[in-house]
């Protein structure tokens, strides 16, 4: 289902791979005509896939800010991450970075999907991972 109208869809995904773990995540963003507005991948340095969920939600958030957009979707297969960001009880170092993004919106939606629905921002980052395990 598309946004509503004047809204931005943020599709937001976290991954781990390996011993030791290197982490990813993905944020694709899509306009209320379903059509991408851009991709991001980043690697992170975080110790759990619960974190890694949340800074996918963070990041687009921020990237959202820069696009001066100020009503979102967030679409993503973690529950317990949207419940975090939502609510603000999340890590007291991930905190600071979503206090100085939150002011800057009208409305934030949440939107639990399956992870099979997520496909795309699931290979965003997974591909971080792959590119750090290989160092490719």
């Amino acid at each position: 289902m598309p946004p509503d109208e004047g809204e931005l869809i943020l599709c937001c995904d976290g991954a781990a791979r390996g011993s030791p773990r290197t982490w990813g995540a993905g944020v694709v963003a899509r306009n209320a005509s379903c059509e991408v507005l851009g991709a991001i991948s980043i690697g992170l340095r975080t110790p759990t896939n619960y974190l890694v969920e949340i800074y996918s939600i963070v990041v687009g958030l921020e990237l959202a800010v820069k696009w001066e957009m100020n009503r979102v979707l967030i679409r993503t297969d973690s529950k317990s991450s949207m419940d975090a960001v939502a609510t603000g009880t999340m890590p007291w170092f991930v905190k600071n970075r979503w206090k100085n993004v939150m002011e800057n919106y009208v409305s934030i939606r949440f939107e639990h999907i399956y992870r099979k629905a997520n496909f795309a921002t699931n290979c965003l980052a997974k591909r971080v991972v792959i590119l750090v395990k290989g160092k490719g």
